[in-house]
């Protein structure tokens, strides 16, 4: 009799997903948030990407110039009262051309985060989970990828997939994708040890209900905070 209810307590302590549904997803995103806002440069960083949002949707109002009118007559011009930043080798507005270009600077660093994130997280979860041969293929697989600079790779993908800014955000996403799969894999190999999971096996839960219910779950913020200067930076040098 003890020693079913030690078993029952022991179940009801270990069962799968107990530690986590303690714990609503809004407090846990709260406390995330908190602890990235108690960091040192947290205030100037978001002070110049919430600058940087305002003059992308800004844009058609703050621009001084058309960014796309030439003024062949004005080529190459020091910066002065009617053009604050000077112009291009055709005559356009450099100010405005930077402004204008915040738009497809904030869409490509996002983006491409969001593809590397996602790409990445989902190669990390089936290694990290499944281990042995796939885990080491797709681990090779990713130091292949770390192996070429960064920045020769995305030009090399998009020559490969030609030009566009489609072309630009596959490019980034693949070259950032080895990032986040270390990430996501190593996490996933520190929470695959831990008692909810071998709970959750041990009541019987499938293999892909426990990879995506109780592994899947808590890497995941983490991942989320990586890679966007790194792409930025890598998408201007493409450019």
């Amino acid at each position: 009799m003890a020693g079913s209810i030690r078993a029952s307590g022991i179940a009801e302590r270990d069962a799968p997903g107990a530690l986590v549904a303690s714990r609503s997803v809004a407090t846990r995103r709260w406390e995330w948030l908190s602890r990235a806002a108690r960091a040192r440069l947290a205030p100037f960083g978001a002070a110049v990407l919430a600058l940087a949002v305002l003059a992308a949707l800004a844009a058609p109002v703050i621009a001084p110039w058309d960014p796309l009118k030439q003024d062949l007559g004005n080529t190459l011009a020091r910066p002065g009262r009617a053009h604050l930043l000077g112009t291009d080798n055709v005559g356009r507005d450099v100010l405005s051309r930077v402004i204008w270009g915040t738009r497809i600077s904030l869409v490509a660093g996002f983006a491409s985060v969001a593809i590397a994130m996602l790409a990445g997280s989902a190669l990390g979860l089936v290694a990290g989970y499944s281990g042995g041969r796939i885990d080491g293929l797709t681990m090779r697989l990713m130091d292949a990828v770390l192996s070429f600079p960064p920045l020769v790779l995305a030009l090399a993908l998009g020559a490969v997939l030609g030009a566009g800014l489609t072309g630009v955000l596959i490019a980034l996403g693949v070259v950032y994708t080895p990032t986040f799969a270390r990430l996501m894999r190593g996490q996933v190999l520190a929470i695959n040890a831990r008692e909810y999971v071998d709970a959750a096996r041990a009541l019987g839960a499938p293999g892909w209900h426990v990879a995506w219910r109780h592994v899947r779950s808590w890497p995941r913020p983490r991942c989320r905070f990586s890679g966007s200067a790194s792409s930025l930076r890598t998408r201007r040098g493409a450019a």
